[in-house]
């Protein structure tokens, strides 16, 4: 069932993303365009909630999360504990550190792609802005007004993004460090489904188990029941946005370098939904990368989240 829900949303947002595309580049019945973009950012909007929610918890946990106190005390002085003394040989310490560590990694890797790609755009954009031809001897003519808004947003995000993946890399190398600053976080109230969870990852970390508690494996199930398509739609979404941008600035440049570009009605649509195609291509990079994150390394993010 999720399975099916996830291929109609991709097939229904890549849909609409084309159509809003053959009428820009058509300049043709610009209304249902206008229509269809306004629906696309609408659907965007709601994509930033979970598009699955997840199942709730069994009563058996919720029985368990209301007969017993609150085990976030216990869990953080075992796991700092475990931490202080840099323990190999406690399996279930071993996947919690592993799971916190491939959470950074991936961070810096897919991060620091997008970071190589913006950078290597924004040196493009700039070039081609020193060497944009002007008309009339105007200098900022239309297609160097281009590079100047489009250069400038994606030098900020590869520096913003920049920032982030070194952040992250320094959890990579030092991992026992990254980890000790995250158990002060894991606290909850007692009688909640969060201290069930706690107390059975409590025990789990005490006994050094290799088998994983059902309760987490039961929220990380419901986690990843959404988390995991949504990664997958962001990141198809996100080639077709790029594309289909591209393409649209590269047809309005064309146009104006060989002076045919009339700014009317339909032209104007198209160059303003062009400005919103920007950040909403940053935005669902962003997405796709937050949602991998969390889809490859579930179990840092359940236990902070739930």
């Amino acid at each position: 069932m999720i399975l099916m829900l996830g291929l109609v949303s991709i097939g229904g947002l890549v849909l609409l993303r084309a159509f809003v595309s053959y009428a820009m580049l058509r300049q043709q019945h610009w209304q249902p365009a206008l229509l269809a973009s306004g629906l696309l950012l609408i659907a965007l909007v709601m994509y930033s909630i979970p598009i699955f929610i997840p199942a709730a918890p069994s009563p058996s946990l919720h029985a368990d999360a209301s007969s017993q106190p609150s085990k976030s005390a216990g869990l953080q002085a075992t796991l700092a504990r475990l931490n202080q003394a840099e323990s190999t040989t406690n399996p279930a310490y071993t996947t919690l550190l592993n799971d916190y560590t491939n959470y950074h990694v991936v961070l810096v890797v897919e991060g620091g792609f997008f970071t190589l790609l913006l950078g290597g755009l924004s040196i493009v954009l700039w070039r081609r802005f020193k060497r944009a031809k002007t008309l009339n001897q105007r200098f900022w003519s239309f297609e160097r007004k281009v590079y100047a808004f489009v250069g400038p947003a994606s030098t900020t995000l590869a520096l913003g993004l920049l920032l982030i993946v070194a952040a992250n890399l320094s959890n990579v190398i030092n991992a026992q460090a990254g980890f000790a600053k995250t158990i002060p976080d894991l606290h909850s109230s007692a009688g909640t489904a969060k201290a069930a969870l706690y107390q059975a990852v409590d025990s789990w970390a005490e006994t050094g188990s290799t088998a994983t508690p059902a309760i987490l494996q039961h929220q990380i199930h419901n986690r990843l029941a959404w988390q995991g398509p949504k990664a997958l739609v962001a990141s198809i979404l996100l080639l077709v946005f790029a594309i289909a941008t591209t393409k649209l600035w590269q047809k309005l440049i064309r146009a104006s370098r060989a002076g045919q570009a009339r700014w009317n009605v339909p032209a104007q649509t198209q160059i303003a939904m062009g400005i919103v195609a920007v950040p909403a291509t940053g935005l669902l990079m962003l997405m796709a990368l937050a949602n991998t994150q969390a889809s490859l390394a579930p179990i840092t993010l359940t236990l902070l989240f739930g």
